[in-house]
């Protein structure tokens, strides 16, 4: 893992090296533009009492004491069980005991001090490509400073107790790595869970779509455009994206669409090979009618997939819409009409009990007859719609909004008035 080490004498040494870097380059030397003179100052991380008898201004960073640290004893699991010992680092806070000795030269042991401590508090955190560790000042009552140095059958003197934390031991197997991060994410309400259905099941469906729009459109156009598709609709003739689990199996090998209220039909013959095991692709009939050698009519469907034989097999469904389709859009998609002021528009799908024509939020009124102004009428044949514009319509654009049983259209035409 990051920030971690086998031995913590490296520790040591990197904080040994440190308080070095700090003495050469302190203020307080006179070649540094100080008011001292440099003394020899030599800093070790030995016991106290080894380095009495070595002349000089000794000072000392010895590892005191070593404990666990409790905020990262338990650290979060990673994978489906959690970590045994020797996946799980060992987490630890050092406690370092700092003390000047200089014999009889009180002022030179605590100008090391000085230094010293300086430099810790201006380095509080020490980060390197192995470590990253803080280093902070114990508080120690005189009682407690006077057992430390009883425990050690040594004379007392000038000492500061500091914390290092936190300090990992490398493990001596490596932790799984993070899963990579989601890239998709997909929400359901209430749905049901696929991974209890024996041979899989299925989660959604998706649709690449591109809109035409009008030269110089910005970003701000995009609040015109108020047509929203959830989930997304299909129009016959599209290709749709099926994702799931266990889709190549034999027990999921037919596909089943369900109306709202009606009886499922099978659309096997949707499906397009090679089909893998987390994805199929189906494409819809170009023509509407009766399945499954038409697309269905607009409207909200239930897909799945299953088997009859041997025995009957179906996953969850999922939810998909399917809408009316407008062809022959033009780049840009400006509608224009004919000389009566009649627009005409061409797709596959219109219904003319259930169409609604609506340019932008002003809605048209359905008639059977050809259209008057601020009206519309759908052929027989579901493939033809035209209408005419209200006379009171202000100066603008207008988005050609069809909606066929409550299922909106892709945008396509637009109008200028």
């Amino acid at each position: 893992m990051a920030w971690s080490l086998l031995d913590i004498s490296a520790i040591t040494d990197d904080l040994v090296a440190m308080l070095e870097g700090c003495v050469a380059a302190s203020p307080m030397w006179v070649d540094n533009g100080g008011p001292i003179t440099r003394f020899n100052l030599a800093v070790s991380g030995s016991m106290p009492e080894s380095v009495r008898k070595e002349g000089g201004c000794q000072l000392t960073l010895y590892l005191l004491h070593v404990e666990t640290d409790k905020a990262n004893r338990n650290t979060p699991v990673l994978g489906p069980t959690p970590q045994g010992n020797r996946r799980h680092p060992l987490s630890l806070d050092l406690y370092y005991l700092m003390t000047a000795f200089a014999e009889k030269d009180y002022h030179q042991e605590q100008q090391a001090m000085s230094i010293a401590m300086r430099c810790f508090h201006e380095k509080s955190i020490v980060t390197s490509p192995t470590q990253q560790f803080t280093l902070t000042l114990e508080t120690k009552s005189a009682d407690e400073m006077a057992q430390i140095w009883q425990a050690m059958t040594t004379p007392l003197r000038l000492s500061v107790v500091y914390r290092v934390a936190v300090v990992f031991i490398t493990p001596s197997q490596t932790a799984p790595a993070p899963a990579a991060p989601p890239t998709k994410v997909r929400i359901a309400v209430t749905p049901a869970d696929v991974r209890a259905l024996a041979a899989g099941g299925v989660y959604g469906p998706s649709l690449v779509a591109t809109f035409k729009v009008p030269p110089g459109a910005t970003p701000a156009d995009v609040e015109v455009i108020r047509t929203t598709f959830s989930p997304a609709a299909l129009v016959p003739g599209d290709t749709v994206l099926v994702a799931g689990a266990g889709l190549n199996s034999p027990k999921l090998a037919k596909v089943y669409l369900t109306p709202a209220g009606g009886t499922e039909v099978e659309v096997s013959a949707w499906r397009i090979p090679p089909v893998t095991a987390s994805e199929l692709r189906l494409t819809l009939p170009s023509t509407v009618g009766a399945l499954p050698a038409n697309a269905p009519p607009s409207g909200l469907y239930l897909l799945s997939v299953g088997s009859d034989v041997p025995a009957v097999v179906r996953s969850n469904a999922v939810p998909v819409m399917v809408a009316a389709r407008v062809d022959n859009v033009l780049d840009p998609p400006e509608l224009v009409p004919d000389g009566s002021g009649l627009y005409t528009v061409e797709g596959v799908g219109f219904i003319p009990a259930q169409t609604v024509v609506i340019l932008d939020t002003v809605p048209l009124t359905p008639v059977a007859s050809p259209p008057g102004a601020g009206e519309f009428q759908v052929n027989g044949a579901g493939t033809l719609l035209t209408f005419k514009r209200p006379a009171t319509l202000a100066p603008g654009r207008y988005w050609v909004r069809v909606r066929v049983n409550q299922v909106d259209a892709a945008p396509s035409w637009f109008i200028v008035v």
